[in-house]
């Protein structure tokens, strides 16, 4: 019986190339994808679930259709148009419109530049559900 060689690189496997939106869609916060016109271009399910809106509604409206876009986020947001650099913040109180208190949330920004696109990822991350709980008594 002859023995079969295997060499490695000699069989190719097909490669799967990297979908953009499978891996924003991964993101286990709330993760939205703007332009610079503050539309939102993508929303993963988180971000439906946190913001309170349907992914396809998101993809219809700007940032402060539903975020109040106030001094603190907007500097935010003009930091990374300007630099091309991240921002992020801990304990940001961001405000919905239909929420009059805000939620304390950890926010990043961060540029997403291809040939085609220039936008900007905006995650949210509400503090562990643990860290709400009340201590045993």
């Amino acid at each position: 019986m002859p023995s079969q060689k295997t060499t490695r690189g000699t069989k190719s496997s097909p490669k799967k190339a990297l979908d953009l939106g499978e891996i924003l869609a991964s993101f286990p916060s709330a993760l939205l994808v703007y332009d610079d016109a503050l539309n939102i271009l993508f929303a993963n399910e988180e971000a439906e679930v946190f913001y309170r809106i349907s992914k396809d509604a998101l993809q219809n409206i700007t940032l402060g259709d539903f975020v109040r876009v106030d001094n603190r986020l907007q500097a935010l947001i003009q930091t990374v148009q300007r630099t091309g650099g991240r921002a992020h913040e801990s304990d940001f109180p961001l405000v919905l419109k239909y929420q009059p208190q805000p939620q304390f949330v950890t926010i990043q920004l961060v540029p997403l530049l291809s040939e085609s696109l220039q936008a900007t990822v905006m995650m949210a991350e509400p503090p562990p559900r643990f860290a709400q709980m009340r201590p045993f008594e």
